[in-house]
């Protein structure tokens, strides 16, 4: 199971075609990805977000343990394979979770330094850009600073932050 640190701003986006014109300027190309997010809660456990991800490569389960969330997502990270996410799912249910949503996704992945930027499409949601960072230490301004920086250049204002679990604006916004 890997352990690691999140700092995720992420903000919704009106053209998505003009931030991505921009972001090719700056970023390396990662490729894209297509994913099936199964979300789980659970009436005994009290939990931000425990997701069951399907892609066409792997079955990933994730538990995100919030740190702090105000512009930012600041969450502990806990994550690990499995091999049959029915099997997994199954499992879920009898220790008492019950699946909230399922959310498909697709994502151009593009690297700027060592922020992670993903122009991404969530079906019923709309188009987002999540700037993240990933570590094994606590987050300090300065890297805060940085990602907001990165936003602005973008050209995407910070009145188009939101803090909340696509999970969360699935369940808000209906």
């Amino acid at each position: 199971m890997t352990i690691k640190k999140e700092l995720k701003l992420k903000a919704k986006l009106i053209n998505p075609q003009i931030a991505e014109a921009v972001v090719k300027k700056i970023g390396k190309y990662n490729g894209v990805e297509e994913t099936t997010d199964f979300f789980f809660t659970s009436s005994t456990f009290t939990i931000s977000e425990l997701r069951l991800r399907k892609s066409k490569s792997e079955k990933e389960v994730k538990f995100k343990l919030p740190l702090s969330r105000n512009t930012f997502q600041e969450n502990e990270e806990y994550d690990f394979k499995v091999d049959d996410a029915t099997d997994f799912s199954k499992f879920l249910e009898v220790v008492g979770f019950k699946l909230k949503t399922i959310l498909r996704k697709y994502s151009k992945i593009y690297e700027y330094e060592e922020i992670s930027i993903r122009i991404s499409k969530i079906e019923n949601i709309g188009d987002y850009i999540e700037l993240t960072m990933h570590c094994e230490k606590d987050f300090n301004d300065k890297d805060k600073n940085k990602i907001l920086e990165l936003l602005r250049n973008l050209g995407i204002a910070e009145s188009y932050i939101d803090s909340r679990y696509y999970s969360e604006i699935n369940q808000e916004d209906k």
